[in-house]
C-alpha cells in the first residue's frame, strides 16, 4: 500500500516540477558545453579530430551513417542511396521500382531493363568502348569518369516507349574553344522553310525533308584516352576493368563538336558547301538543296527527286528515320519542335 502511495504521489506531482527538471538539465549542458569550449580555448586537453565531440553532445534524431528514414523507399547508406538515385531502378520494400528522369513518374522497371538491354546491345554492335584492365590506364594516362542511364518514356501510361540512354558524367571544368560546336539561329530554320516555299522556274514545287539521326554521337571516333566505368549492365565486364571509348558517348564535352566534324565531311564529300554565314546550314548547287542541321536533326528543302537521292546518301552512312513534307508527303510535320503545314501553294512554320 506504501508503493501504492507512492506511485499515486509521483502522478500527482504538480507540472512545475517538470519544467524544473527541464531547465536542470539544460543548464547542466550548457555549462559542460562552456567547460569544454574554454579547454579547447586555452589549448588544453585539444581536440584532434573533428568527429571527437563531447561525450554530452548527442544527436537523437539522426543516425550516425546519415540518414532515418524508416518509412520511404531510401536505404540507410547515403552511398547506396545516391548510386540509386543516380541509376532510377532500385530495390524498395522488397520490391523493384524505375522512375522517369524527366517527368519523375514511376516506371514499370521491366521495361525499364528491356530498354536498357536494346541500348547495350547497341553498344556492342557498334563497339562504343573496349574493356581494358584499370592498369592499363594508369600505365599510360587517360581520364576515368563515370556512367548513368537516363530513362524516359516517350509515350503515355497506357502505350509506354521506354528510352534508355547510357550517358557519360563528365563535368565542365573550364572553357575550351576545341570543344564548340555550333548551333544554328532560328532564322536558319526559316531560311529552309522559305526556300521550299519558293516555286521554282518550271513551275515545280519543293518539300520539306526532315531526317533524324539514331544515337548520331556514336559514329563520330573520339579523339581522347578516355576511359568510363563499366555499367552493371555489361555482365561480361568485372570491377578491375575498365571501358576504352572509342567512339563519342552522350555526356562527354567533346561529343557534340566530334559528331559535327564527321557529318561535315560527309556533307562535303557527297557535293554539299558548308555555309559561311553559319556552318550548321549547307548547300548542293548542282541539285539546288539547302540543309540545316542541328544536332542529330537535318531539314533540307528541295524537289522531291533529290531529297530521295540525299535521303539514301544518308542511309547509307546512319541509321536515320525520315519524313517528307509536302505535296507528295504528309501535310503536317514537326522540326525541331515545331509544326510546319504543307498549306497546297506553300509551307506555314509555327511561331
Amino acid at each position: 500500500s506504501a508503493a501504492r502511495c507512492e506511485t499515486v504521489a509521483d502522478q500527482s506531482l504538480p507540472s512545475e516540477a517538470g519544467e524544473i527538471l527541464r531547465l536542470r538539465i539544460e543548464s547542466d549542458m550548457i555549462n559542460k558545453t562552456r567547460k569544454a569550449l574554454m579547454q579547447l580555448k586555452s589549448g588544453g586537453n585539444r581536440l584532434e579530430r573533428s568527429n571527437q565531440w563531447p561525450k554530452h553532445w548527442k544527436d537523437l534524431l539522426h543516425d550516425e551513417d546519415g540518414g532515418c528514414d524508416m518509412f520511404g523507399r531510401r536505404t540507410q547508406d547515403g552511398r547506396a542511396t545516391l548510386k540509386h538515385e543516380l541509376a532510377k531502378l532500385a530495390f524498395a520494400d522488397g520490391a523493384e521500382w524505375a522512375q522517369d528522369d524527366v517527368s519523375g513518374v514511376e516506371l514499370d522497371p521491366k521495361l525499364v531493363k528491356e530498354a536498357r538491354e536494346v541500348e547495350m546491345t547497341f553498344f556492342r554492335k557498334m563497339q562504343v568502348y573496349t574493356r581494358v584492365p584499370r592498369a592499363m590506364q594508369r600505365m599510360k594516362g587517360g581520364k576515368v569518369i563515370g556512367v548513368r542511364w537516363v530513362d524516359v518514356n516517350k509515350g503515355d501510361s497506357e502505350k509506354p516507349d521506354m528510352r534508355s540512354r547510357l550517358v557519360g558524367q563528365e563535368f565542365n571544368t573550364g572553357k575550351n574553344d576545341e570543344l564548340y560546336a555550333s548551333t544554328p539561329p532560328l532564322e536558319a530554320l526559316r531560311f529552309v522553310i522559305s526556300s521550299a516555299a519558293t516555286w521554282t522556274s518550271s513551275g515545280e514545287q519543293r518539300h520539306v525533308m526532315v531526317n533524324d539521326v539514331r544515337r548520331a554521337y556514336f559514329y563520330a571516333p573520339t579523339h581522347r584516352d578516355l576511359y568510363i566505368e563499366l555499367p552493371a549492365e555489361d555482365r561480361e565486364g568485372s570491377s578491375d576493368q575498365l571501358g576504352k571509348l572509342n567512339l563519342s558517348l552522350y555526356g562527354t564535352r567533346d561529343a557534340a563538336s566530334n559528331w559535327q566534324e564527321l557529318l561535315s565531311a560527309h556533307l562535303e564529300k557527297i557535293g554539299f558547301t558548308r555555309g559561311v554565314g553559319h556552318p550548321s546550314v549547307y548547300h548542293h548547287l548542282e541539285r539546288g538543296l539547302v540543309t540545316l542541321v542541328h544536332g542529330d536533326d537535318y531539314t533540307t528543302a528541295g524537289n522531291i527527286k533529290d531529297l530521295r537521292w540525299f535521303k539514301q546518301r544518308l542511309e547509307e552512312a546512319y541509321e536515320i528515320k525520315t519524313q517528307i513534307i509536302g505535296p507528295d508527303g504528309d501535310k503536317i510535320g514537326k522540326v525541331l519542335n515545331r509544326v510546319i503545314t504543307y498549306t497546297g501553294f506553300g509551307f506555314e512554320l509555327e511561331a
